[in-house]
């Protein structure tokens, strides 16, 4: 409320003192301030990347913004003082009436401007630990914080919105009077909403960094998601257990997997970021959106996004719920929500960081990618290799790789391809989507016995395999018996699910599905989780509905499918938040 106060009575302020100048000296005055506001809403980024941002990056884009208006205004006054009489023949109630006008819009753009700057500081908030997941919430300047972390989808305004109207007039002039041929250089499609933009780039605790440069920031991974998943409650063991959570209608679930470079560092040399830090741009229905993140990827269980956090997680250094860790590698992942015909265009990272999609990447959100994945650099066409077996999308058989082919549904060695082990023929489906005897993904259970009979809704008897990729089943019971890496497996099964594998061009790729068979109750039960279309080689796949941990115990086949590049080796084998890596060169897939 202050902060509006004072912005309130700096208006009233300038436009007396524009009105006892009289109608002349204001009428110029504003056309003055209309063209410094041009000036500086399409040169300030421009003056903070090439000139401050070295210096004083926190306060770069506010200098700028002030600067950029200030010195023109200054400077065209003066020459006005020198050139342009002052004098006219209008009575003064007309004169000092008229002069108002002209002084109130002039004031008015003018404490816009200064609102604006203000606001590119670094005030962040402050979140007092009352035990609740948000507890009180202060900070900001004289208190006006835009971004509320109890209410992140709402922003707090100020009175009369002086800011706003200067940012609306703005983006008029560069469409029109200031406006050029480039539909993509004027203010509104290259800032659809500055203010809300600014709001969730300062979702963050006072202290912590919110300027980075444009350079700092860089996309190696895009990609779409089936689900994302909300993390409910904190079990015994010190998991979260975590919920699918579908897109809403007209929307659909992506990511992007950002490195960062550059410096980052809060004061107490921490390096935070938000989810709501993180915006893509891109358009729908022709209108230009700016979503921020939504979700982010869980460190305990890399297979999921989770929505929603709870206190606690100490790698992750939750505050107030919301704020986060940057990892020591540089590198998050958050994923979007954004509408299904939505074509992206570039990732921006607190306040000046921006990095621009490629084409294939585009591609990769909007369906129109040929192939390829959207993790693995530079993918290479299948290779010769008797070791080794071509993508089943191919319609080549299976060869030995890593201990030989599966018999029926023994599955007790690892093997490239996209043949299951036995025909499905009677089953349950969640999802499913089934052609010519073909999976292209979905949930399937059954009994096992049923299996025999007659079709009733299938057969399916492969696993669909993108264009460019290989399949590889990795079984977790026993890949080789006493080998390492079979009792690594062997053990991975009793932890949680968050297996990844590392191809030999350093690619990590999660697992796109999983296939089981085991004894629930009286009766052999298959699950199979298959969703080869996220992207970038899969890793969110639904759960099992019938088949638990318990389950899993004895008499019980596992397998784990990963989607890799054609003629890529999987060389590293990870089993989740221990950080456990197995070298696989050996095993030769």
């Amino acid at each position: 409320m202050l902060f509006s106060i004072l912005l309130v009575g700096f208006l009233g302020a300038a436009t007396y003192m524009q009105a006892i100048q009289g109608v002349t000296s204001a009428a110029i005055t504003c056309v003055m301030v209309v063209v410094s506001t041009a000036i500086s809403f399409g040169t300030y980024e421009y003056v903070a990347e090439s000139f401050l941002m070295g210096s004083a990056p926190e306060y770069a884009y506010a200098l700028a913004l002030a600067g950029t208006f200030a010195v023109p205004l200054i400077v065209l006054r003066v020459l006005m003082d020198v050139v342009v009489p002052r004098s006219n023949l209008l009575p003064q109630v007309i004169d000092r009436g008229v002069a108002g006008v002209f002084g109130f819009f002039g004031a008015m753009l003018t404490t816009g401007i200064i609102a604006c700057s203000i606001q590119m500081l670094p005030w962040g908030v402050v979140v007092a630990d009352t035990g609740d997941n948000i507890g009180e919430v202060s900070g900001g300047f004289f208190g006006f914080r835009r971004f509320n972390p109890k209410k992140p989808d709402e922003q707090n305004e100020l009175w009369l919105k002086p800011d706003r109207f200067t940012i609306g007039f703005a983006e008029m002039l560069s469409v029109n009077t200031f406006g050029g041929s480039d539909e993509e250089r004027t203010l509104a499609r290259h800032q659809p909403d500055l203010l809300r933009d600014l709001s969730w780039a300062h979702s963050l605790p006072v202290g912590a960094r919110s300027v980075v440069k444009p350079e700092d920031v860089k996309v190696v991974d895009v990609g779409k998601l089936n689900y994302f998943f909300s993390t409910t409650t904190r079990l015994a063991l010190g998991r979260n257990k975590a919920t699918p959570v579908d897109p809403k209608a007209g929307k659909m679930f992506v990511y992007a997997a950002l490195e960062l470079s550059g410096e980052m560092n809060d004061v107490d040399d921490k390096k935070r970021f938000s989810a709501t830090c993180i915006r893509i741009v891109g358009e729908s229905k022709g209108e230009r959106l700016v979503i921020p993140g939504t979700a982010l990827i869980d460190p305990d269980d890399p297979s999921h996004y989770v929505v929603e956090w709870k206190p606690g997680n100490a790698d992750m250094e939750i505050v107030a719920g919301k704020v986060f860790l940057i990892p020591l590698n540089n590198k998050i992942e958050v994923a979007f929500e954004v509408p299904e015909d939505f074509k992206p265009q570039e990732i921006r990272f607190k306040i000046g960081g921006r990095a621009k999609l490629s084409s294939s990447q585009i591609a990769r959100i909007t369906g129109d990618a040929t192939g390829g994945s959207a993790r693995a650099a530079n993918p290479r066409p299948a290779k010769a290799d008797p070791a080794r077996s071509a993508s089943s999308s191919s319609g080549s058989q299976p060869q030995k790789s890593g201990g030989g082919r599966v018999s029926g549904v023994a599955f007790r060695s690892s093997r490239f391809g996209g043949d299951l082990p036995m025909k499905l023929t009677s089953f349950r489906q969640v999802d499913a989507e089934i052609q010519s005897g073909v999976l292209e993904q979905g949930l399937l259970t059954g009994k096992v016995a049923d299996q025999t009979g007659a079709a009733k809704n299938g057969p399916v008897s492969k696993l669909k395999v993108p264009k460019g990729k290989a399949l590889l089943q990795l079984n977790v019971k026993s890949l080789h018996a006493g080998s390492l890496l079979g009792k690594a497996l062997n053990f991975a099964v009793k932890t949680v699910e968050n297996y990844t594998i590392e191809d030999d061009q350093g690619n990590r790729i999660l697992a796109c599905g999983k296939y089981a068979v085991a004894k629930v109750g009286d009766e052999q039960i298959f699950e199979l989780s298959y969703y080869p279309t996220f992207e970038s080689g899969g890793g969110r796949y639904k759960p099992f509905s019938r088949i638990k941990s318990q389950h899993l115990k004895k008499d019980y086949q596992l397998v784990y499918l990963f989607l890799i590049d054609s003629g890529r080796q999987a060389v590293k084998f990870s089993t989740g938040a221990k950080k456990r890596t197995i070298d696989l060169r050996k095993e030769n897939l």
